[in-house]
C-alpha cells in the first residue's frame, strides 16, 4: 500500500517537473516554486518509502539477505527516516511560500518586484536551511548498539539484528522541547495557521 501511494505521488511530481518544464514563461516564479515543492516532496515520499523497505529488510522477511547487509540496512533505517522528516518540513513550508507567491499575485498585483524568481529561490533557501536546523538533532538522537537488539518483525516472533534503537538515548528535557517547538510548531501549527490567514485574506 505505502509502495503504491508513493510511485503513485512521485510520478505525480515527475509529471509535473516535465509539464512545467515545457512552459514558455521560464520566470515565473510560480512556475519556479511548483517545481521545487514537486522535488522536495518526491525526496519526501522516496525517503520514506526507502525507510519502511529497510525496516522490512532488517527483520530478514527476505531469507536469502546476507546478514551484514540486514544489519548495514538496519542502522540507516533511522538515518533515511529523519531524511524524510527533513524533506517533509522543506515541502511544507514550499508549499507556504508558494501561498504566499499567490498571495501577492491576487492581492497586492502592483507589487511585481516581489515575486521575482530570484526571490522566491532566495525564500526556499532561507525555509530549507531553518529546516535542516530544526531537524539537524533527528540525525543524532539515534545510536547503533554493539550488543544484538530485539526487532520485532510481526506478532509471533521477534528478530535479532544489530539496529540503530528508534528510541533515542535520553529523553531529556531538551529533546521534548525540540519535538514541541519544531514538531507541533514549526512543521504543524505555524505553517497551517499562516496558510489559513493568507487563504482567508484572498477571499
Amino acid at each position: 500500500m505505502l509502495g503504491g501511494l508513493c510511485g503513485a505521488g512521485i510520478t505525480g511530481n515527475l509529471l509535473t517537473i516535465v509539464i512545467l518544464q515545457r512552459d514558455n514563461d521560464k520566470k515565473n516564479s510560480t512556475n519556479w516554486l511548483l517545481q521545487a515543492h514537486a522535488v522536495f516532496d518526491s525526496i519526501y515520499l522516496l525517503a520514506r518509502l526507502l525507510a519502511r523497505q529497510f525496516q522490512f529488510l532488517a527483520c530478514r522477511h527476505v531469507e536469502w539477505l546476507p546478514v551484514v547487509v540486514n544489519q548495514q540496512l538496519a542502522a540507516a533505517a533511522p538515518y533515511m527516516a529523519s531524511t524524510a522528516s527533513l524533506a517533509h518540513m522543506v515541502s511544507i513550508w514550499t508549499m507556504v511560500v508558494i501561498t504566499v507567491d499567490r498571495y501577492i499575485a491576487v492581492c497586492l498585483p502592483g507589487e511585481v518586484q516581489l515575486r521575482t524568481v530570484r526571490r522566491v529561490k532566495v525564500a526556499v533557501a532561507y525555509v530549507t536551511v531553518l529546516s535542516i536546523v530544526c531537524c539537524l538533532p533527528l540525525f543524532f538522537d539515534w545510536r547503533t548498539d554493539s550488543k544484538l537488539s530485539p526487532v520485532k518483525c510481526d506478532e509471533r516472533k521477534t528478530k535479532s539484528v544489530i539496529i540503530a534503537n528508534p528510541v533515542p538515548v535520553d529523553e531529556s528535557w531538551w529533546f521534548i522541547a525540540h519535538q514541541v517547538v519544531c514538531d507541533s510548531l514549526i512543521r504543524t501549527l505555524i505553517p497551517f495557521l499562516m496558510l489559513l490567514a493568507l487563504d482567508a485574506t484572498k477571499n
